[in-house]
């Protein structure tokens, strides 16, 4: 004996060897599955009968007012294009490569002055002395390293004269 169906015996409800009449129930399949699949096939049909519920009945006003709405946007896009740029629109982009160029000028006018420094510096002698305290130290007047000059020529001349002469 077989089903037409697949499924899981749920119920049997004669033995081997039993003598069975036509019509009679011999074996119950498990239903749970079938009714799962029953139930899923009437929401696709709910699903289909909208949407075909639909469509007869047409677009909705809501639907239509926005559709317009969006004619509307394209056409004026389209007439803002074919008319040209607006007056402010030109006004604003000039400006706008004004400070462009305003800004390249002040670039290169500063890259200029960079170059230029940068020239004069490596015609100088680099310092060894390390940054720090040190830098805070101030250059001296031609006028203070003659002193100090100075002072240093007498300091030496002290220092010979007082010292004894060997004999």
């Amino acid at each position: 004996m077989s089903f037409k169906i697949p499924g899981r015996v749920e119920e049997r409800a004669v033995s081997e060897g039993e003598t069975v009449k036509a019509g009679q129930l011999v074996a119950r399949l498990d239903r749970n599955e079938l009714m799962q699949e029953v139930a899923l096939r009437r929401a696709e049909a709910g699903v289909a009968q909208a949407a075909l519920a639909e469509l007869l009945a047409g677009s909705r006003p809501e639907e239509i007012r926005e559709s317009e709405a969006g004619v509307h946007r394209a056409q004026a896009w389209l007439d803002e294009q074919v008319a040209g740029s607006r007056l402010q629109d030109i006004a604003a982009h000039k400006a706008t490569v004004e400070r462009a160029k305003a800004e390249v000028d002040r670039l290169d006018a500063e890259y200029t002055r960079q170059s230029t420094y940068t020239r004069t510096m490596s015609s100088r002698p680099v310092s060894t002395r390390p940054l720090g305290l040190h830098s805070k130290l101030r250059r001296r007047s031609s006028a203070e390293t003659k002193r100090e000059q100075t002072w240093s020529s007498r300091d030496r001349e002290r220092n010979r004269s007082s010292k004894p002469t060997p004999a």
